[in-house]
């Protein structure tokens, strides 16, 4: 079985954060509670890291933090969100936190919140400009 992480690419185009996208899993895997459970506990804690960062406006640290929570979200099978928190890692790597990159990183967080509250959700969001 190939691994989900494969599907989601180091970087991508810049532009496509923008554009429409779902919170949708690829396909029907079904974890464990006790995978559902550690998932839920450590987004809790990256979630946490990843607002604290943004406030501090450490560009660095959050670029960490999204690729970590980008491999989480690979792991449970939500990969355009974890496309968008790779490409977002990357690009912060490469460029200092803006106001449109703290509105995106903002967006992704409302995202992931209402994931948070329900692991197993499969969602459509059509991401704001």
């Amino acid at each position: 079985m190939k691994s989900s992480l494969h599907a989601v690419s180091p970087c991508v185009e810049a532009g496509s954060l923008a554009s429409p996208s779902q919170i949708s899993r690829v396909n029907d895997i079904k974890h464990s509670p006790k995978m559902r459970s550690l998932f839920v506990c450590t987004m809790q804690q990256d979630v946490r890291l990843l607002k604290k960062a943004l406030k501090q406006n450490t560009h660095r640290v959050i670029s960490e933090k999204l690729y970590s929570i980008s491999s989480a979200l690979g792991v449970m099978q939500y990969i355009d969100l974890a496309r968008d928190c790779t490409e977002l890692s990357c690009l912060l790597m490469e460029e200092k936190l803006d106001t449109s990159y703290a509105l995106k990183i903002n967006q992704i967080l409302d995202r992931l919140s209402v994931i948070v509250k329900n692991p197993d959700i499969q969602l459509s969001f059509t991401k704001k400009s």
